[in-house]
């Protein structure tokens, strides 16, 4: 996973940094604390040394030697005090030396003369290596004896340094202990809160391949995603949402493939149709243009290529409907509020010219008075003229047809032929038609309830067939 390298590589890069500037700078600050104390503690100690050796030199009575004797106790006196520590000069010229280096007066005093202190104050160096040792050295160049005495002492901080080097080490190797473990916990902890990362790839990488059911797991149970109060992460929020994409994404080509299987099985079942109208007309015009027929029989043809010429018009018009609904679902559609009085006035003009040809009666009732409803106008429209039409066609000439509308939808009743029970579960079906031969003489396709069941689930809606052979047959619409 090259997301979880880059991440794990940069954390530990800025832990490991952390680990070591914090303890680098902890000891830095311990050294030169500790190297500063050592030196404020031998400046005191010079101080007072010199102190006591004045003390002394006052205390002898000097007599006719007294220069003598003199320079003689403040060396005694700087011996037993420094002892091999330092070096007492004369003039810049070392008059006691014990120490086990060799000093550079010239160079002390020009270091102490850029420091701008005073000639009785105490010069400090910084730490000198000599012979593999760290030495401060500290030089006061006038002592405060009678006569031009200074003095050089130095301090040994070698073991300051040995001392910070070897916690240094040790810190360095806790360190590496401690960054090993918690490299391992990092690199653990980035895993769990990288892995959801990398099932997101990989069911994405197959949902691009067509496995469009492929779901990325959540830690979290259904029962507890629903407390709302409960806190998650963005990458386990990413994750449900990619699991929510991945539905829409399959229920989106489910209803793509099921729309084409329809579609598919629309047209082969018009390819089917449309067969024998057109085989039938193709005839008919040949026996027109061979054949010298009586006026009577060219008279029936021309009837036959008409009537089958509007038959194949009217199957047209409805299949584009169907496909339409089938295509659009319910974005095409457009709601509003309608009058149903008004609705039942156009369909009354709409289907008054065959049923008079056929004598059938239609009656309308509307409960309540003024109901209005929320409907697509057009396509409730067409749903109720299917309705009505297949009813007359289904009634003998003189039979009566009633549409009814209430709170709960419309409904077409007639008192006809009836559908037989096995066959209503089917008569919903593109192109199925009970009685062939009758629905085929009256102009049918067996496309108008297929039509009506699509609108009542544009709607949100189902369509009810109730009917009884002989009787007739009842079809609801319920919104």
């Amino acid at each position: 996973m090259r997301l979880f390298g880059k991440v794990y590589v940069r954390v530990l890069a800025g832990i490991l940094l952390v680990a070591a500037a914090i303890p680098g700078y902890l000891l830095w600050e311990t050294e030169k604390q500790s190297l500063q104390d050592a030196c404020q503690y031998e400046e005191e100690r010079i101080w007072n040394g010199m102190s006591v050796i004045r003390e002394r030199v006052q205390r002898y009575d000097m007599g006719l030697d007294g220069d003598f004797v003199k320079n003689a106790v403040i060396m005694k006196e700087f011996r037993d005090i420094f002892g091999t520590q330092g070096a007492l000069l004369w003039n810049g010229e070392e008059v006691c030396n014990l120490s086990a280096y060799e000093f550079a007066p010239d160079v002390l005093k020009e270091m102490r003369e850029t420091s701008g202190l005073g000639q009785r104050d105490i010069f400090r160096s910084k730490p000198q290596t000599a012979e593999g040792r760290k030495l401060v050295l500290f030089y006061q160049e006038t002592a405060g004896f009678e006569g031009a005495y200074s003095v050089v002492i130095y301090l040994d901080v070698t073991d300051i340094f040995i001392r910070t080097r070897n916690l240094l080490l040790r810190g360095l190797g806790f360190t590496v202990f401690l960054l090993a473990v918690v490299g391992i916990w990092i690199y653990r902890s980035i895993y769990r809160v990288m892995e959801p990362l990398g099932a997101l790839n990989r069911a994405a990488a197959q949902i691009a391949e067509g496995e469009y059911q492929i779901r990325v797991p959540t830690k979290r149970v259904p029962a507890i995603r629903k407390n709302r109060r409960l806190q998650t992460d963005e990458i386990e929020e990413v994750a449900e949402n990619f699991n929510r994409m991945a539905e829409k994404v399959e229920k989106h080509v489910k209803n793509l493939a099921e729309l084409n299987r329809k579609q598919q099985q629309l047209l082969g079942s018009l390819a089917h149709e449309i067969k024998t109208p057109i085989t039938a007309i193709i005839g008919n015009a040949d026996m027109l243009l061979t054949i010298r027929l009586r006026e009577e029989k060219r008279t029936d043809a021309l009837l036959f290529i008409l009537n089958e010429g509007k038959r194949l018009s009217s199957l047209s018009e409805k299949m584009l409907k169907l496909a339409g609904l089938y295509g659009e679902q319910k974005a095409g559609i457009e709601i509003r509020e309608i009058d149903i009085g008004k609705l039942f006035d156009r369909l009354k003009s709409q289907v008054s010219v065959w049923l008079k040809e056929g004598g059938m009666l239609l009656y309308m009732k509307v409960t309540p008075k003024g109901l209005k409803k929320w409907v697509d106008e057009d396509l409730i429209l067409s749903l109720l003229a299917n309705l009505v039409e297949n009813a007359g066609k289904a009634s003998k000439p003189g039979g009566s047809i009633i549409v009814s509308v209430d709170e709960t939808g419309f409904t077409v009743e007639d008192f006809g032929t009836g559908i037989p029970k096995q066959e209503i579960g089917r008569v919903t079906e593109a192109f199925y038609m009970v009685d062939k031969s009758r629905s085929r003489r009256s102009g049918g396709a067996g496309l108008g309830l297929a039509l009506c069941r699509q609108i009542a689930q544009v709607h949100g809606g189902t369509l009810l067939i109730e009917s009884e052979e002989g009787k007739g047959t009842k079809v609801s619409v319920k919104l």
